[in-house]
């Protein structure tokens, strides 16, 4: 059995420095959301857990979100593996 990983910011239109543009290069939109306590308090603890800003943050699981979400649209399936068991995930939006 092939086993393939590939990250968000590889396959189609990847770029070699990790998918991202300099900051200084990328057009920037401002976005004001309201979430409820329990997503900024999630958000907020990905933020330390990962030592980066909210902002960051944000950037980095809308980017998880959207690659997952292409991937079921391709009829692809997320999976978790452990200790020899997988389990499917299914995320309905």
């Amino acid at each position: 059995m092939t086993t393939k990983t590939k990250t968000p910011t590889q396959g189609k239109g990847a770029r070699p420095s990790g998918g991202r543009r300099a900051a200084s290069d990328a057009p920037q939109t401002r976005l004001n959301v309201n979430i409820n306590s329990q997503t900024a308090a999630a958000l907020k603890d990905y933020a330390d857990q990962q030592g980066v800003s909210i902002t960051e943050a944000v950037r980095r699981l809308v980017g998880v979100g959207d690659f997952i979400a292409k991937a079921q649209d391709e009829g692809k399936q997320v999976l978790l593996r452990q200790d020899g068991e997988t389990e499917r995930v299914v995320f309905s939006y």
